[in-house]
């Protein structure tokens, strides 16, 4: 009653009344291949790193985390590295690093865009849940009943490859990377999305191999990953849609999200902000050149690390990103749900569940010619971490990652005083136990800092309940 009785005094002397229409504190939480130049080069990353971080109070110290990721880079000849780090629901710490462009002396910004390579699968496979949860089709059903052409495999004619095959790489519809090769141009694909696949996956089309498009097993009997079922379930999306697939994640994916600078193309980018990709010669950068591809759907996408992030942050928060939903959370679940746990342990729709770090997270890398990516969440954690690179250095990358959840880990939870894993009144009680009857001390420290000023003090108190009882914003 004595702790309720200050509570109310707080509340009539210390608070503002905040005025919002509506609050919902449920939803609102939260491919080697150019050598293109020899450019022989030492680059001093040493000299380009740029953590963004708060307060002393508010995070850990990141001085060795950006020793360790510009270590990591010499040691796995990574050029530039954009990171960005998100927990509970938004993004708490992004880094630069290196170069964005050896040869004009462009430093990485938290700007620069980024080609995602296989990650870019992440987008593909939402695209295409929007339509299921829309009721276009169901996992299960045969893709053909939604195509104006047919796709089997030959070894197997009469076997049904579903959507479902599609999405978790167990259609047998195999990699040419003869073919593939053949079709990477310097700049944007000119064959269109739906004339390359059914010239892929048709008999008699241009780019049709009956032995070396398909693999030797049934359909959903192997698992073997395959860009190019990719590139057919972008074709999908848009023989459904009735849309172009790019303009459609323009549309319902990308603008939703916030993700203004994401394309598809780079006809429709500033090339001097875009990531120049590398290969390492054993003693020099050799940049890679900007290309494209026709079965562009299966890795091509290219934006910045805090965007990329912000789709994660929706991924992890049941398809919510601020007050936009992305997907709906049965989706979410479905998607990180194991489908064929006979063939692959770790295959979700799209995602992997893999156990690295100590700890298990729901994932996907990419790579190609002078990119390395990952982008990866821990749901026990509430956290989510993006590295993109533009060298060849998967390791490099998966070590960078491993790194920033460890770092993600010692940072507090901003209005959790009590350390009980959610925010409610008892962690006002405890803060004004702390400060008025020398409690103990929120622990972490930062935890007592509801407002993120680097103080515990009666503001954190009123900040709470503000939040709490007033419909103020949420705890930094």
């Amino acid at each position: 009653m004595q702790y309720l009785k200050i509570i109310i005094c707080v509340i009539i002397i210390f608070c503002p009344i905040h005025q919002t229409q509506s609050k919902d504190k449920d939803i609102t939480p939260f491919k080697n291949r150019f050598v293109h130049r020899y450019f022989p080069l030492e680059i001093d990353t040493d000299q380009i790193a740029k953590p963004v971080l708060k307060s002393p109070l508010t995070y850990p110290d990141s001085a060795e985390v950006n020793s360790f990721i510009l270590n990591t880079m010499k040691v796995y000849h990574i050029p530039g590295v954009a990171a960005s780090v998100a927990k509970r629901g938004r993004i708490v710490w992004t880094g630069s690093y290196g170069y964005a462009n050896i040869e004009r002396n462009i430093p990485v910004a938290d700007t620069t865009l980024f080609m995602l390579a296989s990650i870019s699968k992440t987008f593909t496979g939402a695209a295409l849940m929007q339509l299921w949860e829309a009721g276009r089709f169901g996992l299960d059903d045969n893709i053909n009943d939604y195509l104006p052409f047919v796709v089997f495999n030959p070894n197997y004619p009469d076997s049904v490859i579903t959507f479902r095959m599609v999405l978790t790489h167990t259609s047998s519809l195999a990699d040419n990377w003869d073919v593939m090769y053949a079709v990477y141009v310097f700049g944007d694909s000119p064959i269109p999305l739906s004339e390359y696949v059914e010239e892929y996956f048709t008999p008699g089309g241009e780019f049709y191999s009956a032995s070396a498009n398909f693999y030797g097993w049934a359909p959903g009997t192997g698992w073997s990953y395959c860009n190019e079922a990719f590139a057919l379930a972008g074709y999908l999306v848009e023989t459904m849609s009735g849309i172009p697939f790019d303009q459609y994640c323009q549309d319902s994916i990308f603008t939703p999200l916030g993700m203004h600078r994401a394309s598809w193309f780079l006809a429709d980018l500033d090339t001097t902000n875009v990531a120049m990709p590398y290969s390492w010669s054993g003693n020099a950068y050799i940049p890679q050149g900007y290309y494209g591809y026709a079965d562009y759907p299966a890795g091509q996408l290219r934006t910045t690390s805090v965007e990329l992030t912000r789709h994660l942050i929706a991924f992890m928060n049941k398809g919510w990103i601020d007050t936009t939903r992305i997907l709906d959370s049965a989706t979410v679940e479905e998607m990180i749900t194991i489908q064929y746990p006979q063939v692959n342990s770790s295959q979700g729709l799209v995602w992997f569940h893999n156990y690295t770090g100590g700890r298990w997270v729901w994932r996907h890398g990419g790579g190609d010619a002078g990119v390395s990516t990952l982008a990866s969440c821990c749901f026990e954690e509430s956290s989510a971490v993006v590295v993109l690179t533009n060298g060849e250095s998967p390791s490099g990358a998966s070590l960078i990652t491993d790194k920033l959840f460890n770092f993600a880990a010692g940072m507090p939870f901003h209005g959790d005083a009590n350390g009980d894993g959610k925010i409610d009144v008892g962690d006002i009680l405890f803060l004004i136990n702390y400060l008025f009857k020398k409690g103990p001390a929120p622990q972490p420290v930062g935890n007592g800092d509801a407002n993120c000023d680097g103080t515990n003090s009666i503001s954190d108190v009123v900040y709470l309940i503000n939040y709490l009882f007033l419909f103020g914003p949420p705890p930094c």
